[in-house]
């Protein structure tokens, strides 16, 4: 058997066990316990999203990785299960390509049970709700 083929077989073979290998990185889900550390390098990530504004443009993107490399690169590794030096001296094709890999691992729950709970939470919070008294029920006008 060829390399081609068996980097064929270990695909396929990963995408049946729940897994996938990129680069020689076995891509699963993040656990509980990597749950942390990726949380904390997603912190500043996530808080320059949120201070984008509309004129930022397609430059946004160059901020991100300007200001916030040792973030992303901690991200990853959390998010691949691998050291920080490994994710800093893989090439930037292999870089992109293990962030995919990592994003759809963690895609359903990141994206489509915890991205929800938070807008509902928002929604929820949201001052247009009204004023809320001290019972929990909606306030009367006081005129």
């Amino acid at each position: 058997m060829n390399k081609d083929e068996m980097d064929d077989l270990a695909r396929v073979l990963g995408e049946v066990s729940g897994e996938q290998v990129v680069h020689g990185v076995s891509i699963t889900p993040v656990t509980l316990e990597r749950l942390p550390a990726f949380a904390r390098a997603a912190r500043p990530l996530v808080a320059h999203l949120r201070a984008m504004d509309a004129a930022a443009g397609e430059d946004f993107w160059f901020d991100l990785l300007e200001q916030h490399t040792d973030e992303i690169a901690h991200l990853l590794a959390a998010g691949a299960g691998v050291s920080v030096e490994s994710i800093r001296q893989r090439p930037m094709g292999e870089v992109y390509d293990l962030a995919l890999a990592v994003f759809r691992a963690n895609e359903d729950f990141f994206v489509r049970r915890l991205l929800p709970l938070l807008g509902l939470a928002a929604t929820k919070a949201s001052p247009s709700a009204g004023p809320v008294s001290s019972s929990g029920s909606a306030a009367q006008d006081s005129a």
